[in-house]
């Protein structure tokens, strides 16, 4: 079995750190301002956990936003993976 590299993200963050080696488990760091553009999944599930600052995670069909702050968490339900998601930090 091979081990291929992870794909680079095509847009910027303060941090982006693969956890996970042969996979695609990364660890993203934003700074205020930044975000993670609107995606979808098929198979992935994402995790949002916030250790200061605030966090907030918008939905697309059903429309939706979230706001986390300092201690909060959320992860999309195997459901939700294909929605639409951005993520933002203010």
């Amino acid at each position: 079995m091979s081990v291929s590299a992870p794909k680079p993200v095509p847009y910027s963050v303060k941090a982006a750190e693969l956890i996970v080696a042969g996979g695609q488990a990364r660890l993203f760091t934003l700074a205020p301002g930044e975000s993670i553009p609107w995606h979808h999944h098929s198979e992935i599930t994402d995790h949002y956990f916030v250790l200061r600052g605030v966090l907030t995670v918008s939905t697309r069909g059903p429309d939706g936003e979230r706001e986390l702050d300092g201690g909060g968490a959320l992860s999309n339900h195997a459901a939700d993976r294909s929605l639409p998601a951005q993520s933002r930090c203010d």
